[in-house]
């Protein structure tokens, strides 16, 4: 993934570089991405800031090493695990910000809230996430849903 991809398919959105700040910056840019609309904060794993992500990956009872990227909006943090192609995860995304959630298991596409995963920002209702027997994504399968309801 790169950041002008991400520009090309967010156009609405300022996208913000800050892969070569120091961990404590990348806090001070977290608690302020809060509050700044039509923003993403673009930070992809380097030497720099090996420990930011490590924090946020033990946070998360993540295994050290899990995340690539994160990317910081007003509305969520995405953790973005390294994989081959990254188009379905960002159209998902874009999806996500465009409002046009459906739910991945009853198709429903007017979710009030739901929970969306992690590893490929699919979206799953509320009522659906309840009924399935694990904790794995439908789509993937990766056990990565965010542990937060999502209100729209």
């Amino acid at each position: 993934m790169d950041i002008e991809n991400l520009r090309k398919i967010f156009p609405q959105f300022k996208i913000t570089d800050a892969t070569d700040r120091t961990p404590e910056q990348l806090s001070r840019i977290q608690r302020i991405s809060a509050n700044i609309n039509d923003s993403f904060i673009f930070i992809q794993r380097n030497k720099k800031n090996e420990k930011y992500f490590v924090f946020m990956e033990r946070a998360d009872n993540e295994v050290v090493g899990s995340y690539s990227y994160i990317i910081l909006t007003t509305l969520h943090i995405h953790f973005i695990r390294k994989r081959n192609d990254y188009t379905g995860y960002l159209l998902h995304l874009k999806r996500l910000y465009d409002d046009e959630i459906d739910c991945v298991v009853c198709f429903d596409t007017k979710l009030k809230s739901f929970v969306y995963c992690n590893q490929c920002a699919s979206a799953c209702c509320c009522e659906c996430y309840n009924k399935i027997e694990s904790d794995a994504c439908p789509t993937c399968r990766h056990e990565s849903f965010t542990k937060m309801m999502i209100e729209n």
